[in-house]
Order: structure tokens, then sequence, then C-alpha cells
């Protein structure tokens, strides 16, 4: 680990990897890519942030909400929008989000 690495096309500000091994990936247009069968697919939306966790993707996306931004969790072909509103996200093994909204307060869905 660490002695060579791949490097892959593209560019990202956040990364995270699914239950796959798949990356998820957001870059500093806020585009969401998936890297699947050796390249990087280009996803509806865009996100402030992006996590994986037990199965699920979620992200931050770039609409204004009570709280920061919306929240939205990947159905497949599409995003769902959820309740609530962050500037920051993670997921557990388990699938759980967290969030973090702009006031501070850490939040478990």
């Amino acid at each position: 680990m660490g002695e060579a690495w791949d490097r892959l096309p593209g560019a990202a500000v956040p990364i995270s990897v699914d239950c796959n091994g798949l990356p998820w990936v957001m870059n500093d247009q806020h585009n969401i890519h998936r890297w699947a069968t050796g390249a990087g697919e280009r996803l509806l939306g865009k996100a402030n942030n992006i996590a994986c966790g037990g199965g699920e993707v979620w992200v931050s996306g770039t609409n204004r909400v009570q709280g920061g931004f919306g929240i939205q969790c990947w159905a497949g072909q599409s995003w769902e929008n959820v309740p609530g509103g962050a500037v920051r996200i993670a997921v557990d093994d388990r699938g759980t989000l967290w969030v973090v909204n702009e006031a501070g307060t850490i939040c478990r869905g």
C-alpha cells in the first residue's frame, strides 16, 4: 500500500467509495461522478458533499434549505430528497446518515 499509485483521469474535491469498491466523487464544479466499468460516469445533480456507506450514497446538494443544503440519497437512477439541511455528511457502515448543519448541530438519520 502506498508504494505505487494508479492515476485515474479526472479530478475530485471529496471522494467516497461504496460497498462495491466504486469511487463516487464531486468535482470543483459540484458535478457528481461515479467510477464504473473502467470510466467515470457523470450523474444528474450537483453536490457540496458526498458520502457512501452500508450500501447507501448520500449528498448534500447545492440547493439552500434551512440548516444548510438539501440532503439527497441515490435511488438507483436519480437522487431522492429527504427532509433536513446539512453542510457536512457522513455515512456509517450500516448506511445510517450523519449530518452537521450550519448551526454546528450533529444529527443522525
